[in-house]
């Protein structure tokens, strides 16, 4: 099991509660197989979303089996007769939720979910290269079906972008936004379909499938040039949230509509992306589940400080207990604070330091990676060492921010390499580095 260790005590405070907690929700049934709790606490259940939010916690927590059965019961679900929908949420009876769900012509689903759940499965391969993802049949069922006929099912207007009208009633709500009236789409589905669609390019890279690959790229980039575009508000120079059932653009901000596009990373770096995030720290969250993504989004976006006060908060929140807190927390202290990112594809890890003066040291031991573990640790921004305990060569990207002339590895000078980030033009700085199975490296600015 993954250990943390820092010189803030309030790091290793809330990693614990957020671990004990998550813990507390892992289980198994003889009818689902291994599953945790990813739904309303006390529903015995899973959600498509939540399991898609959840699933760098459990990653990192041991629980990649666990996480790919629970996919896969999505994907065998896919039918015809709910018009390629899945279950919205499994129960421990391998059945779908009474809640949502009555028979296949009254039942709720959020049309993103495909998308997310196949955008899901992209990062898991890259957290664990299981050939699974690659060849399991009800997952390349699901990706064919989920790239075709689902939207040609939801697609009633001909644009090639899922949508939902009044008659539909809760069946196929286009947005993950649950609180607008009946909205014809939100920015959160056509971010969703271009995660999803970059993801099953991706798998058709990995498959050898190079036609089906293009195919993929080309929808996925005309649904970021359709976003970007069509979504964007030039008078008041920010993204819409929801359009209503008449197509008419809501000038309301609408929350999980609005930033999860930042999430699936379809927003034009530059003053798109510090559009977006500017409306997103000035209205904040409605609910703990904006809050979980929040943080994740903060990190990435270069808002340490507001993420690492949010993250310490979650704990103290009234619905705490909601299993998406806990896995979120577990998963945010290693995406978000010690920025790691693996793409097992080019068995590259990438670690950036998002630790604030909070925070002098961080230490992250046996984080699951590939088909071991590796041990990451970093003083402040200037310092990371990463020791290989994976069976091959890691290739180490040391990121560092801002720009710098030079950086030593173990204490020899390297010229770094630099690039900009997607806000503000914010540059950082990067190293390559080989670590052999069994090795510590350590990057650190002068």
């Amino acid at each position: 099991m993954m250990r943390v260790h820092s010189s803030d005590p309030n790091v290793e405070k809330n990693f614990a509660w957020a671990l004990a907690m998550a813990s507390n929700y892992v289980v198994s049934s003889a009818s689902v197989g291994p599953w945790y709790e990813a739904a309303l606490p006390g529903r015995q259940a899973f959600c498509i979303r939540d399991v898609a939010h959840q699933s760098t916690g459990a990653q990192v927590m041991g629980l990649a089996a666990y996480t790919k059965n629970m996919i896969v019961r999505f994907a065998e679900n896919i039918a015809e007769s709910r018009r390629w929908c899945t279950y919205w949420e499994i129960t421990h009876n391998n059945l779908p939720a009474s809640v949502d769900y009555q028979n296949d012509e009254h039942f709720w689903y959020n049309l993103p979910s495909n998308f997310d759940l196949m955008d899901c499965c992209r990062r898991q391969y890259e957290w664990t290269g299981d050939r699974d993802y690659l060849i399991n049949s009800a997952l390349r069922t699901f990706f064919e079906k989920s790239t075709h006929e689902y939207i040609a099912a939801w697609d009633r207007d001909g644009d090639g972008i899922p949508e939902h009208y009044p008659s539909d009633g809760r069946c196929g709500i286009a947005s993950y936004n649950e609180d607008a009236r009946d909205p014809l789409m939100g920015g959160d589905m056509v971010a969703a379909e271009y995660a999803g669609f970059r993801a099953a390019s991706q798998f058709a890279l990995w498959t050898k499938d190079s036609e089906a690959a293009a195919e993929c790229l080309a929808a996925a980039e005309h649904l970021r040039q359709t976003y970007n575009h069509d979504w964007w508000n030039t008078a008041t120079e920010t993204f819409y949230g929801l359009r209503n059932a008449q197509g008419e653009w809501s000038n309301e901000y609408a929350y999980i509509a609005n930033f999860l596009p930042l999430y699936f990373d379809i927003v034009d770096p530059g003053r798109k992306t510090d559009a977006a995030i500017a409306q997103l720290v000035h209205h904040g969250s409605r609910n703990v589940e904006d809050m979980t993504y929040l943080v994740d989004l903060l990190y990435q976006y270069g808002r340490s400080e507001e993420a690492y006060t949010l993250w310490n908060a979650l704990p103290q929140n009234k619905r705490s207990a909601y299993p998406e807190v806990s896995f979120c927390m577990v998963g945010a202290i290693v995406a978000g604070m010690a920025g790691i990112e693996p793409t097992f594809s080019s068995r590259t890890v990438d670690t950036r330091s998002r630790l604030t003066t909070r925070s002098h040291w961080l230490e992250l031991v046996d984080v699951p990676l590939f088909d071991g573990t590796i041990d990451v640790k970093h003083v402040d921004t200037s310092e990371t060492q990463l020791v290989n305990q994976t069976s091959l060569t890691l290739n180490w990207r040391a990121i560092f921010p801002g720009m710098v002339d030079q950086v030593r590895v173990d204490g020899e000078p390297i010229s770094p390499q630099t690039r900009e980030t997607k806000f503000s033009g914010a540059p950082e700085s990067f190293v390559m580095v080989a670590v052999g199975p069994g090795s510590a490296r350590t990057v650190r600015m002068p």
